[in-house]
């Protein structure tokens, strides 16, 4: 499986630094060229399934990614963290009351919200169902061009939490991902089973192909 993780154009709110948690969240128009240029970029794709977080600036990102839209999954396991009585507030303001709670910030869960914990136990989630479909069931003699290609479009705070579960997997979670998820950023991660000739059982792989790639964020794309 070849694992294509997009975050979502740049909002309003984000240009603003607000907090946007569950709330919709509407695209700037700077995060709509984003999102158009993205759409040019995954235009040649052919993916096997797409998955999206179900909050409105991530499925009006999608549908300038991809045309059939309507074959998509709009999943509530694919949200942002939802940040309760903070939403709409600063997120500077809201860093300085995680900071001053004696809590770590992994652990932290505002009023109403949740913690990037929960966050991470979601992304688990989200992914056992991706390798149970796509990886644990595949042969592993498969060529590379067999991969299937699966799209997932959600935001920065969820594919945090699961880039930091796919580099445990890998073996490499004290590496940093360069940049995390900037807006319409593309991340692919290579899954699958590797071919052992010895008798033991097949183990699962994993390929950082490429990680917050925003070259075709460049004016130089466009039409």
């Amino acid at each position: 499986m070849d694992l294509y993780l997009v975050r979502h154009g740049e909002t309003v709110d984000n240009e603003n630094n607000t907090i946007q948690g569950h709330q919709p969240g509407k695209l700037s128009e700077h995060g709509i060229e984003q999102c158009r240029l993205t759409g040019q970029r995954l235009a040649t794709e052919n993916f096997a399934d797409i998955y999206c977080s179900d909050l409105e600036r991530a499925k009006e990102s999608l549908q300038h990614f991809v045309k059939d839209t309507e074959r998509a999954d709009f999943n509530s396991l694919l949200r942002e963290k939802s940040f309760g009585k903070h939403e709409g507030q600063s997120l500077d303001d809201y860093n300085k009351i995680v900071q001053s709670s004696g809590t770590q910030a992994w652990e932290y869960k505002p009023e109403g919200g949740e913690s990037l914990k929960e966050v991470f136990d979601r992304a688990g989630q989200f992914l056992d169902v991706l390798l149970k479909k796509y990886v644990d069931s595949a042969d592993p003699n498969n060529s590379i061009d067999e991969y299937k290609k699966v799209l997932v479009v959600s935001h920065r705070g969820f594919l945090n939490e699961l880039m930091t579960l796919l580099k445990q997997k890998k073996g490499t979670a004290h590496i940093l991902v360069p940049g995390g998820f900037d807006p319409c950023s593309i991340t692919i991660i290579r899954i699958n089973k590797n071919n052992v000739n010895n008798g033991s059982a097949a183990q699962t792989v994993y390929d950082f192909i490429s990680t917050n790639e925003v070259s075709h964020l460049n004016p130089q794309f466009s039409d």
